[in-house]
């Protein structure tokens, strides 16, 4: 098998999948020498939590706990009965599901790079022969009796130049390897919103609304951030604000969200650390550039923000994630594997690897997953890739 991008969504997948096939991971990025001879982790643009079973149902997931998890959820709006008032909020309550476990380990969050680096590991530990090959780009792939071939071209540098071929290794059995192409029984794209190989699959993204994602993690001047959650305007660490908007976010207040009006929300991590973000939903995906804008200004200069005002950015975090489509409709031709990653929350896996190796004809690619952001909303989860439902929302 071919996974082609070594994100969250792709190594989520490819790691599962290796423990029974063999699976080679293609990234654009080039290689970089670590102690396993395999790529140091990147930046990661994503960041998550997980529910309490699926964390200590994998005991070896254990260390890429954080020590703190969601305690409270919250909202606050401009219109509400808050009334867009910084020392009360419209709702606001613990989490109910895993009551068995301390409150702050009913969702706890998770180090994104410890994950991260625990899928590489655990994809190039099994015993089927699984690697990567770094610095590579898709470039087309085609059918044939039995499997796909899929060619990939050398990343260019920052100047333009294609970078070297990565150092020797043996093409994986089930991936023969023709000079830049290689043979796969089944292709499974990971490569992001952008994928060159979604393209070729027009109607997948056909009337796709989209959430438009930046944020930050943000250190807070010490003494800003209390423990245990406190009232009012005080801020906890736990607390997540799942929905709160501002009166001047739009020129006209009675924007509704599917037209453009941002959400603004933030996870409290520890006593110094929070994760504040925007999102859009859209049917176009928002520039990165505006979003960024638009998100400092909210973090910065918004009235009812005072509680981000002397922060400071560590690491930007953004994406764009498919809600859903404006006008569903069932059409007839191959399945398709999903791999993406929602915003917010534990990446999806692909399903089973039994079921997907055996249902999916060769020829399939994955499209987008459509996460949304509901309390009914069943996915599934990356880290047990079992069904979970949200935690709740409005």
């Amino acid at each position: 098998m071919i996974v082609v991008g070594a994100g969250p969504a792709g190594l989520a997948v490819a790691s599962t999948l290796a423990e029974r096939y063999t699976v080679l991971v293609v990234d654009a990025r080039p290689p970089r020498s670590d102690a396993l001879g395999e790529s140091k982790v990147g930046r990661v643009h994503k960041s998550w939590f997980c529910p309490h079973d699926c964390l200590y149902d994998n005991p070896d997931l254990i260390d890429c706990r954080k020590p703190h998890g969601i305690r409270r959820y919250l909202i606050r709006t401009f219109s509400g009965a808050s009334k867009g008032a910084t020392d009360r909020f419209d709702l606001a309550w613990e989490p109910r599901q895993f009551a068995h476990a301390e409150p702050g380990d009913r969702y706890p969050y998770l180090d994104e790079y410890k994950l991260i680096e625990h899928w590489e590991r655990k994809l190039v530990a099994g015993t089927h022969g699984s690697r990567f090959l770094r610095g590579r780009l898709y470039q087309n792939h085609r059918t044939v009796p039995g499997g796909v071939v899929v060619r990939f071209r050398p990343t260019p540098d920052k100047n333009g130049t294609a970078a070297g071929r990565p150092e020797p290794a043996s093409a994986p059995a089930g991936a023969e390897e023709l000079s830049e192409s290689y043979r796969c029984r089944l292709l499974l794209d990971a490569s992001g919103h952008d994928s060159d190989i979604r393209k070729v699959y027009p109607d997948e993204q056909a009337h796709l609304y989209w959430w438009s994602v930046f944020g930050a993690l943000v250190e807070h001047p010490e003494g800003d951030i209390g423990q245990p959650p406190g009232k009012g305007s005080e801020m906890a660490v736990g607390d997540y604000m799942l929905w709160q908007t501002f009166a001047d976010t739009n020129a006209d207040p009675d924007t509704p969200l599917h037209e453009g009006r941002p959400v603004f929300e933030y996870e409290v991590l520890d006593e110094r650390t929070s994760f504040p973000l925007i999102l859009y939903l859209r049917p176009e995906q928002v520039s990165m550039e505006v979003a960024k804008a638009e998100f400092l200004r909210i973090l910065y200069e918004e009235e009812g923000n005072a509680a981000f005002r002397d922060t400071t950015v560590q690491e930007f975090k953004f994406g764009h994630y498919p809600s859903g489509r404006r006008f569903p409709e069932l059409r007839p031709g191959p399945r398709r594997l999903h791999s993406a990653t929602p915003d917010c929350g534990p990446p999806p896996a692909a399903g089973e690897p039994a079921s997907s190796s055996r249902t999916t004809p060769p020829t399939a690619a994955a499209s987008p997953h459509s996460s949304t952001r509901t309390a009914s909303t069943r996915r599934p989860c990356a880290v047990c890739r079992r069904g979970t439902t949200n935690p709740p929302s409005s």
